[in-house]
Protein backbone atom coordinates (compact mmCIF):
# COMPACT_ATOMS: atom_id res chain seq x y z
CA UNK A 1 0.00 0.00 0.00
CA UNK A 2 2.10 3.10 -1.17
CA UNK A 3 1.92 5.88 1.68
CA UNK A 4 0.04 9.11 0.87
CA UNK A 5 1.19 12.49 1.86
CA UNK A 6 -1.04 14.50 4.36
CA UNK A 7 -2.69 17.21 2.45
CA UNK A 8 -0.99 20.70 3.75
CA UNK A 9 -3.41 22.62 5.90
CA UNK A 10 -3.66 26.55 6.77
CA UNK A 11 -1.65 26.14 10.03
CA UNK A 12 1.09 23.53 8.78
CA UNK A 13 2.07 26.24 6.18
CA UNK A 14 2.01 28.86 8.55
CA UNK A 15 4.41 27.13 10.80
CA UNK A 16 6.61 26.09 8.24
CA UNK A 17 6.81 29.83 6.64
CA UNK A 18 7.37 31.19 10.51
CA UNK A 19 10.21 28.57 11.40
CA UNK A 20 12.03 29.07 7.66
CA UNK A 21 11.82 32.94 8.22
CA UNK A 22 13.43 32.55 11.88
CA UNK A 23 16.18 30.49 10.38
CA UNK A 24 17.10 33.13 7.77
CA UNK A 25 16.74 36.46 9.77
CA UNK A 26 18.91 34.18 12.91
CA UNK A 27 15.81 34.73 15.29
CA UNK A 28 15.15 32.32 17.74
CA UNK A 29 11.81 30.83 17.75
CA UNK A 30 11.14 31.70 21.22
CA UNK A 31 11.72 34.89 22.69
CA UNK A 32 14.61 36.00 24.93
CA UNK A 33 14.42 35.52 28.79
CA UNK A 34 14.66 39.46 28.62
CA UNK A 35 11.88 39.46 26.32
CA UNK A 36 9.41 37.42 28.76
CA UNK A 37 10.44 39.65 31.33
CA UNK A 38 8.79 42.62 29.57
CA UNK A 39 11.65 43.68 27.99
CA UNK A 40 13.01 47.38 28.97
CA UNK A 41 9.73 48.90 30.06
CA UNK A 42 9.45 46.29 32.53
CA UNK A 43 13.29 45.54 33.83
CA UNK A 44 14.16 49.36 33.95
CA UNK A 45 11.17 49.70 36.30
CA UNK A 46 11.95 47.19 38.39
CA UNK A 47 15.58 48.04 38.06
CA UNK A 48 14.59 51.78 38.89
CA UNK A 49 13.00 51.05 42.49
CA UNK A 50 15.46 48.03 43.62
CA UNK A 51 18.09 50.92 43.02
CA UNK A 52 16.01 53.66 44.90
CA UNK A 53 15.11 50.99 47.76
CA UNK A 54 19.14 49.81 48.19
CA UNK A 55 19.95 53.18 48.18
CA UNK A 56 17.84 54.13 51.43
CA UNK A 57 18.72 51.56 53.18
CA UNK A 58 21.01 52.28 56.00
CA UNK A 59 21.95 48.45 56.08
CA UNK A 60 22.68 48.10 51.94
CA UNK A 61 23.85 51.78 50.87
CA UNK A 62 27.24 51.74 51.43
CA UNK A 63 28.27 51.40 47.86
CA UNK A 64 25.73 54.21 46.78
CA UNK A 65 27.12 57.54 48.37
CA UNK A 66 27.83 59.59 46.02
CA UNK A 67 27.17 57.89 43.39
CA UNK A 68 24.84 58.99 40.36
CA UNK A 69 21.59 56.59 40.24
CA UNK A 70 20.47 57.15 37.49
CA UNK A 71 23.93 56.04 35.64
CA UNK A 72 23.17 52.62 38.08
CA UNK A 73 20.32 52.02 36.68
CA UNK A 74 21.00 52.60 33.27
CA UNK A 75 23.79 50.47 33.41
CA UNK A 76 22.20 47.86 35.31
CA UNK A 77 19.31 47.33 32.79
CA UNK A 78 21.54 47.65 30.11
CA UNK A 79 23.62 45.05 32.04
CA UNK A 80 20.93 42.20 32.40
CA UNK A 81 19.41 43.40 29.32
CA UNK A 82 22.57 41.57 27.30
CA UNK A 83 22.77 38.73 30.02
CA UNK A 84 18.86 37.76 29.30
CA UNK A 85 19.34 38.18 25.53
CA UNK A 86 17.84 41.51 24.95
CA UNK A 87 20.01 42.35 21.80
CA UNK A 88 21.86 45.29 24.13
CA UNK A 89 25.97 45.78 24.48
CA UNK A 90 26.84 46.66 28.15
CA UNK A 91 29.34 48.94 27.47
CA UNK A 92 29.88 49.64 31.22
CA UNK A 93 32.58 49.43 33.09
CA UNK A 94 33.37 45.45 34.24
CA UNK A 95 31.81 44.24 37.12
CA UNK A 96 34.72 43.57 39.39
CA UNK A 97 36.30 46.61 38.54
CA UNK A 98 32.93 48.32 39.34
CA UNK A 99 32.69 47.18 43.07
CA UNK A 100 36.48 47.09 43.64
CA UNK A 101 37.43 47.84 47.13
CA UNK A 102 34.13 48.95 48.46
CA UNK A 103 34.43 46.40 51.41
CA UNK A 104 30.56 45.34 49.85
CA UNK A 105 29.41 42.27 52.13
CA UNK A 106 27.63 39.05 51.69
CA UNK A 107 25.26 40.10 53.80
CA UNK A 108 24.57 43.74 51.53
CA UNK A 109 25.00 41.27 48.27
CA UNK A 110 22.08 39.10 49.48
CA UNK A 111 20.09 41.89 50.72
CA UNK A 112 20.25 43.94 47.57
CA UNK A 113 19.46 40.20 45.87
CA UNK A 114 16.05 39.92 47.95
CA UNK A 115 15.20 43.74 47.11
CA UNK A 116 15.16 42.08 43.54
CA UNK A 117 13.33 39.36 43.73
CA UNK A 118 10.60 41.20 45.54
CA UNK A 119 10.50 43.55 42.44
CA UNK A 120 10.75 41.46 40.01
CA UNK A 121 7.50 39.73 41.72
CA UNK A 122 5.65 42.69 41.93
CA UNK A 123 6.09 44.01 38.29
CA UNK A 124 4.62 40.35 37.96
CA UNK A 125 7.63 38.65 35.91
CA UNK A 126 6.93 35.10 36.48
CA UNK A 127 8.88 33.04 38.80
CA UNK A 128 10.17 30.77 35.93
CA UNK A 129 11.62 33.74 34.53
CA UNK A 130 13.11 35.47 38.12
CA UNK A 131 14.69 31.86 39.03
CA UNK A 132 16.23 31.98 35.39
CA UNK A 133 17.82 35.75 35.86
CA UNK A 134 19.04 35.03 39.45
CA UNK A 135 21.10 31.91 37.96
CA UNK A 136 22.63 34.29 35.36
CA UNK A 137 23.68 36.49 38.04
CA UNK A 138 24.23 34.64 40.63
CA UNK A 139 28.04 33.81 39.06
CA UNK A 140 28.62 37.60 39.93
CA UNK A 141 29.14 37.09 43.40
CA UNK A 142 33.00 36.84 43.25
CA UNK A 143 32.95 40.04 41.35
CA UNK A 144 31.07 42.03 43.65
CA UNK A 145 31.25 40.86 47.57
CA UNK A 146 34.82 42.04 49.03
CA UNK A 147 36.57 42.49 45.91
CA UNK A 148 40.38 43.59 46.88
CA UNK A 149 42.54 45.16 44.16
CA UNK A 150 45.68 46.88 45.10
CA UNK A 151 47.27 49.66 43.42
CA UNK A 152 48.57 48.93 40.09
CA UNK A 153 52.31 48.12 40.05
CA UNK A 154 54.81 50.99 39.55
CA UNK A 155 56.97 51.13 36.34
CA UNK A 156 60.81 52.35 37.05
Amino acid sequence: MPIRPRPVTGLRVLTAVSMLAASVSGASAHPSLYAQMGGTKVVAAFVSVTIDQVAADPKLNQSFRDVNLGRVKRELTSYICQLAGGGCKYTGIPIREVHANLGITQAQFFGLVQILRRQMRLHHVSLRDRNQLLALLAPLEPDVVDVKVGPPPRTH
